[in-house]
Order: structure tokens, then sequence, then C-alpha cells
């Protein structure tokens, strides 16, 4: 046995949608709330099974580690995501920022709910972002004279008396945000009068079917007023993408998905440290901890084709995604690996065995899966342990 199903787990969020992910998995509104996300893995916060014998997956894979290779753990955690409105301004830590935060905060953990954890787990947090359909983020830090130009734009009056100093600091950028999240906050609240002030006057082209800056930006400030997370549209870099087109986050990368769906792949991490545009547990010294401020332009990812094979191209040595066309494809041997039909059918044949899914379902592929037979009707996404490392 190398092949077996296993069910994915839907999450409830206020940014969710109620259309997308109910559509993918075809329950409509079971929940009877916005869903955001779709998890397929063997995270704790929402494991899957498997629906051949109704196992936790973990449990599974330690009772059959020849799925697994040489690997010790299930790697990574995939999921698709429907945003309707924009998410919490964040970032994940890296291996060593991740293990000195879950050992810091074992004590927390024996007294204090799972939702103020920082650290979920001892995990690091890569990721990946492809578009399913027309998506928005906010991504990495602008430059710093980018960012000093845009506060002088939106904060006419208070940019002298507020952040004039940080023009001459060590690290611009850091200091501009950590002024920023540290108001108090009648002072906040008036340099966010000032903003939505400035926010309409502003004469910004249109570009639908995406946001603008300005109209992000005036989005988070009626939805979440004297929140500094609301200014993340002047401070970080704005990105498009159609679909097909991803964008890859390593750790310390400051950043909202704003608006529309998409696959995405990550390490088996739960660990975000958010910075407001939320209401869940913040901690903005823990994320100024382990926030990377340095200027790197966000490029799509690049992929390789092969006929209508697509395999997105990142150095992330945990995980790897592969998207699948309508068409036939000879598969070979492949590390472990998820299997997710996201439009039509997907057939998965070796030897005499055969496996078929329809769209939202997900099968797991062992690492002694070798030479099988992929036929795809529709879309498909692969998530993998890359084979180079």
């Amino acid at each position: 046995m190398d092949i077996v199903r296993i069910s994915s787990q839907l999450k409830g969020f206020p940014w969710g949608g109620r259309v997308f992910l109910q559509s993918l998995v075809q329950q409509p509104d079971k929940m009877g709330v916005p869903i955001g996300e779709l998890w397929m893995g063997v995270h704790p916060n929402a494991p899957s099974t498997v629906l051949e014998t109704g196992e936790n997956l973990a449990s599974f894979l330690a009772n059959n580690p020849q799925f697994l290779g040489d690997l010790h753990e299930f790697p990574f955690l995939l999921k698709v995501m429907a945003i309707e409105r924009p998410l919490s301004i964040q970032c994940h830590p890296d291996a060593v920022q991740a293990q000195k935060g879950w050992e810091k905060e074992a004590p927390k953990r024996k007294v204090l709910d799972r939702a103020v954890w920082n650290y979920q787990d001892a995990n690091p947090k890569a990721e990946m972002l492809v578009a399913l359909t027309e998506t928005t983020a906010m991504c990495g830090f602008l430059p710093a004279k980018q960012i000093e130009n845009n506060l002088r734009k939106v904060l006419p009056k208070s940019y002298h008396s507020m952040f004039s100093h940080c023009e001459h600091a060590s690290d611009p950028v850091r200091c501009f945000v950590q002024t920023l999240y540290r108001l108090d906050k009648a002072t906040l609240a008036a340099v966010v009068a000032e903003y939505q002030e400035s926010l309409e006057s502003l004469d910004e082209k249109p570009n639908p079917p995406f946001l603008t800056v300005s109209e992000i930006a005036s989005q988070v400030v009626a939805q979440y007023g004297a929140d500094p997370g609301v200014f993340g549209p002047y401070l970080l870099q704005v990105v498009h993408l159609k679909p097909g087109n991803g964008i890859f986050l390593k750790p310390g990368v400051v950043h909202a998905y704003v608006q529309g769906n998409g696959i995405e792949l990550m390490n088996n991490s739960d660990n975000i440290l958010r910075a407001g545009l939320t209401d869940k547990h913040v901690d903005y010294e823990e994320l100024f901890s382990i926030m990377d401020t340095s200027y790197q332009r966000v490029e799509e990812i690049p992929t390789i084709t092969e006929g209508g094979r697509y395999c997105y191209q990142t150095d992330d040595p945990f995980f790897c995604l592969y998207r699948f066309e309508s068409g036939s494809y000879d598969e070979g041997q492949v590390p472990v690996s998820l299997l997710l039909c996201i439009e039509g059918t997907v057939t998965v044949t070796r030897n005499s065995q055969s496996f078929s899914i329809g769209k939202g379902e997900c099968l797991l592929l062992g690492a002694n899966l070798e030479n099988y037979h992929l036929e795809v009707e529709g879309c498909a996404y692969r998530a993998s342990y890359p084979t180079k490392r």
C-alpha cells in the first residue's frame, strides 16, 4: 500500500469566504461561518485522517513509516486559502528563533490557553502562495526612502515631529515601524485620523480586478480604526498575482494576504507573530525580534514547465510544489507527497492499483511509490518533499 486517501479540515476565520472553499469541498456553508483555510497534514491544530482506516494521519505514519521513506516526520503543511479581506500583519520565525521561542514559552503553555501562545510549535515557517484566482498580498518592507516618502504623503502634519528622527537611524525601517507601533492610544488615534483624511484626498488610478494601495488602506482603516497595522500598505510591497503565479516568503518577512484564493504550502508549523489587523493575540516586541527589515524585491516564483506540468522553483529544503493541468503524466519516484485535486478528476495508476479523486479530495503518496501514471482532467497540485537538497 503506497497510496491512501486523507481528509482535509476546514477552518473558520472572519476574513474568510462563504463560497470558494465550501464549493471546493462540496459542502455548502457547512459551518455557518466564513471559511478561510483548508488544511492537509499532521499539524495538531487541524490534523488530517486516513479515510481508509479512520486513523489520525500522524499515527498512521508512525505505524507505516515506509510512507515517509528516510524522513522521521511529515515535513510540510498544505493549505488552500480563501481571502475575502486582509489577514493580520504577521511574520514567522526561522529554525533558531522557533526553537528558542518554544523553549522560552514552556511556562506559559502550562497555565495559558493556546490562543495567547506566540509559538504553537518548535518549527520554522517559510511559506509559498500560488494564486488560484487574482490575488493581492502585502509582503516585505519597502526601501527606507520610499517608506519615508509614503509617510510624508499620508501624514503631512505629524511626520516631522514623530518620524523624522528615523531618517538618521542605523535601521530606518525598524525605527519607522517601532515608532509607529509604540505610540500611545491617543496619539495613534490622532495619527490614524490624519491618515484617513489624507486617503480621502488621494487620486490613485484604479487597477481592477486588483485593489489599489489606497483602496487597501481605506478598507483596513474602516475595519480596524486606530490600529498601527493600517499603515501596512505604505510600509510593505503590494504584489498582485494572476492565477498560477506565486510568491515565496522566507521566515522574518512581514506580510499580510489581502484578497483572493490560493494554494499555500509551508513548513509543518503554525507559528504566527501578529502585528495588527486582527482581534487575535499580538506581541509587537516579539515580532520586532524576528522581523527582517532589509529590502528585497518580492519576485514571482520561477517555474519549470514540461507540457502541462509546472514545477515552482524555491530553495526551501522542506517542500516543493507542482501543478498539473489536463493531460497524462508518467511520474518517477518522489519523496512523500500530497496530491490535491482542484478541478475535475485525477487518477493515479501504478501496476494494478488505481485511485481516482474529485474536486477538493486529497491523496497521500508514499515515498516508495515509483513509476506511476497520472491522468488529470482539470487541475491538480502536488506538494512534495524536495528530491534535491
